[in-house]
């Protein structure tokens, strides 16, 4: 009688494979633009300028935090 065959790493079944999405805490500019509904030119003569970026190389990310908190200041000021 064969011994059963254990598991080992390399064995995955659609179950293993299944990754939870995962929360963005960054956006890409376009991104950015599309979660804020704005066009890139309003982005970024009125929007960018109030944020803090994270830049390497020429990849740039603006986390999602920094966005909302921009949005807040600059819904005040309208106000």
């Amino acid at each position: 009688m064969a011994e059963p065959r254990h598991r080992s790493r390399d064995d995955h079944q659609p179950s293993d494979s299944f990754v939870a999405p995962v929360p963005r805490i960054a956006l890409t500019q376009q991104e950015a633009c599309a979660a804020l509904g704005c066009s890139e030119e309003f982005f970024v003569e009125y929007i960018r300028p109030n944020l803090r970026v994270l830049r390497r190389g020429r990849k740039r990310l603006f986390p999602v935090d920094e966005l909302r908190r921009a949005v807040d200041s600059l819904a005040d000021e309208i106000l």
